[in-house]
Formats: structure tokens, sequence, C-alpha cells
């Protein structure tokens, strides 16, 4: 289990069941299910990004409008001692948004978001150490309402028809032309049954896997919007799969299956143990969308290894804990400590109350038996941390980095041109209040190295 110390600090922060599974000759159906596609993940609607924007680092929350078109609301932490003068930001190419900045260094604004696609964000900032700039593309969120751009118009016009006809029927009927006023009703029924019909049918992912005796595991991907042809890598990787063993959540596989045919993967599982577990699938669309289809399933133990990709992880934990102590009186920042079984440890340094809605730096180090940064760490997948955030009743799941929750679809040998630190800090703010545990991965050598953390979210 974690163990946990507290440390006086400042925090970066600002408000804001499964199927079961039996062998039948070769082939094993697991029982499929779906999530509703979700941007940055489930449950986690925002975009985080801790960027350079020139001179001045800055940490950015973009919030999404709950329905498209509608506001985006944007927040910025600068470091007070950058003395930021002014600040604009600029959403898909509109007029510039002034930033106004207090003196704790952070700053908010209101973009107009016309449509749920990927949006291009550039925000310019001037300070003590003269203008920076910097541009990103925010990825795409699914329509809340779940209707397409496209037909927006039309189910619009169907729900006036509807209405109207309605009403006009109403009309007939009080003057006492019931056969008119009932073929009227019967009209604005279907109408408005139509409506709704287009304004409660999105567009979801389901996946369904079966499992062969050898071990390994084929995964479909379904969709009647989609085609799967058009997947981009992420951190060089089409599909990132998660499996994480309930409930004790103690029990972590990050894979990365190979595309067979478009929405068709296969993946060799590892020797693991058995028992239920519930299945993060996490792709990323061209359109600029990425989405996270889930799957609760039962596995049986696995004693194979033929097969096993390297930049696949395995990793059995520590079960969740029952309760998280209270915070030290006048401590800003804790620091948890998670002992490794070949004597590492991991440590995560983040605020002492997590607040919901709040954005945060989440540090996190690799120390070796001695206490010190190993002098053989290594990039994963191109990046000194990956980072996944599991709420416990798996309605909250993400998969971060340092640098933010934007997908890395750059080739991995262009992310980094140095040996890297054994250090990297991760910005993210929870969505709702919570227990959470918290995964996290860093490499030295050839080993992947995975620590889970316990957090309670107010």
């Amino acid at each position: 289990m974690a163990e946990k110390e507290r440390h006086p600090g400042r925090s970066a922060a600002w408000p804001r069941g499964g199927a079961r599974s039996g062998r039948t000759g070769c082939l094993l159906l697991l029982a499929a299910t779906f999530a509703a596609p979700g941007h940055a993940h489930i449950g986690s609607p925002d975009t985080f990004v801790q960027a350079a924007v020139g001179p001045y680092s800055v940490l950015i929350a973009a919030h999404p409008p709950a329905v498209t078109p509608g506001a985006l609301e944007l927040d910025l932490r600068f470091n007070p001692g950058d003395h930021i003068t002014a600040a604009t930001a600029t959403l898909d190419g509109a007029e510039s948004t002034d930033i106004p900045v207090v003196n704790d260094g952070t700053g908010s604004a209101s973009l107009w978001a016309a449509t749920p696609a990927a949006h291009a964000l550039h925000v310019t900032v001037q300070g003590a150490r003269g203008v920076g700039d910097y541009s990103v593309t925010l990825p795409a969120t699914p329509d809340p309402a779940g209707i397409p751009i496209g037909l927006r118009g039309i189910a619009s016009v169907l729900l006036v028809l509807g209405l109207t006809l309605f009403a006009s029927a109403v009309v007939l009927m009080l003057r006492g032309s019931r056969w008119q006023g009932y073929a009227g009703l019967l009209a604005s029924a279907g109408f408005l049954a139509a409506f709704w019909a287009s304004h409660h049918a999105p567009a979801t992912t389901a996946v369904s896997a079966m499992l062969a005796q050898d071990g390994r595991l084929d995964l479909t991907l379904r969709n009647p919007a989609e085609s799967f042809a058009d997947l981009l890598p992420d951190h060089g990787k089409l599909l990132h799969l998660f499996l994480v063993r309930e409930p004790q959540q103690d029990v972590l596989l990050h894979l990365h299956p190979q595309q067979i045919s478009p929405g068709h993967f296969s993946v060799q599982l590892p020797a693991m143990p058995p028992g239920p577990y519930e299945l993060f699938a996490d792709f990323y669309l061209a359109g600029g969308r990425s989405e996270t289809a889930t799957l609760a399933l039962g596995l049986p133990a696995q004693s194979h290894t033929a097969g096993f990709a390297p930049d696949d992880s395995f990793a059995v934990l520590p079960p969740v804990s029952p309760a998280d102590p209270l915070p030290t009186a006048g401590a800003d920042q804790a620091l948890y400590s998670a002992r490794l079984p070949d004597g590492y440890t991991l440590q995560l340094r983040a605020p002492a109350t997590l607040q919901a809605l709040h954005a945060n730096l989440l540090q996190v180090d690799l120390l070796d038996t001695a206490g010190l940064p190993p002098t053989d760490m290594a990039l994963y997948l191109g990046m000194v941390a990956h980072a996944v955030v599991l709420r416990s009743d798996n309605g909250v799941f993400a998969h971060i980095h340092p640098g933010g929750t934007l997908p890395m679809t750059m080739p991995i040998g262009d992310m980094a041109s140095s040996a890297p630190a054994n250090t990297a800090t991760i910005p993210y703010g929870f969505p709702a209040p919570g227990r959470y545990r918290l995964f996290v991965q860093m490499k030295h050598g050839h080993i992947i190295e995975t620590g889970a953390f316990d957090l309670t979210v107010l």
C-alpha cells in the first residue's frame, strides 16, 4: 500500500459488473458492452496543457461548452514572478479576447465555440521578459445532444413542425373538428418522434473481445458512424489498451494491440492472474477526437508469455486502500511513496487537498534502491512518464502524460532528443469528487515500473 507523508509546499490549482467467461473450444467469447465516447477519455471532458508560451511557463485548462454553439471557458495559470501585463486568446481565427491576469498569476476568458469540432487555440502573452506566442489544437468533443452537425437544421425543423401541428390540432379539436384534430395529433406525434430519435441517438463505440487458448486477445471496435480506417497513432500506437482487475484495482495491463484490419486488433496477454477485469480501449480519430470504449469481462488465469511485446507492461499492485489520511494542518502539499517489487520507489507530490474542477500539477519521481535518481532512465513510448486516472466506480478514466492530456501524434523519435530525467510534472484536473487510483509508469533500462496511489478528491 502506498505510504504517505506530508510536506509543506505550494499547489498549482484553481477552482473550476463484469461479464464472466469460460473456455469453449479454442475461442472464448467475452460479453461486449459500450461506453459513450469521451473527449480526453471517460467522464473527463477538459483539456490540460503545460506549455512554454515564449519565455513563460503556462498551465492551460480548456473547458468545452456543455452544448454547441456555446462558450469554451479558458483558464490560465502563470508564474506570478513573470509579471504578466497582457494576455490574449484566439479560437479558430476569430477576434482575439483579452485575458485579465490577477496578482496571483491566474487569468480566465470565455471563447465562442461554434461547433464541437477540433479548435485552433492561439495564446499571446506579454510580460517582464517580452512577448510569447503559443498555438495548440484542442481535440474535438462529441456533441452532447448526439446530433451530427449536418443534421441539426433538420432536427430543428422537425421540432418546429411537430409543435406547430400539435398546436393546430388542439385548436381544431376545440372548434369541434374532431377527426382533423386527431389527424393533426398523429402527424405532430410523428414529427416529434423523429426529432427525439435524432436528438437522442449519439453514435457510440462498442468493443467486443475473443480470447484464444494461447492467450491472444482479439478486439473489434464497432460504431455506425466510424470506419476506423483513419486512426492516428498516439505515442506511436494506434490503440492503447488498459485492463484493470476489479474491484481492488490490483492488476494493471498497458498493452498495444496490432491492427489486423480497420477496427480489428489483436494482442498477446502475459501470464496474469484470473478475475473480473475492466477493459479500456483508447484511440484517436483523424477528425480530432479521442475516444475510449469499455468492456467488462472475466479472464481465466494466463500462463502464456510468447509474443508479449517489450512496450507492453503488466503489474500486480497493492489493493486499493480503504481510506485516505486527512492532510496535516498547514501543509499545502502531500508526498505519496509507492515501494516497488525490485526495491525502487515511485513518489507522487500533489496538493494536500485535491478538489474537483481544480487544475493540479502532479509531480512524479522514480528513485533507485539507494533513494537516488536511476542512472539508466529511459523514455517509455517517447515520454518520461505515463499515468492513468481511474475513479473507484470507473466513471472517470484518463490516460495522461507530462505536458497535458493532448494525444501525442508526432513520431516517437521526435518527442525528445536528450536523456530523460527521473522526474516529470503532469497537469490534470479531476472532473468530479470521489476516490481515485492514479497509476504511474516510468522506465529505466528495459524495465517499465508501475506504481499506484490512492487519492480522495473533494
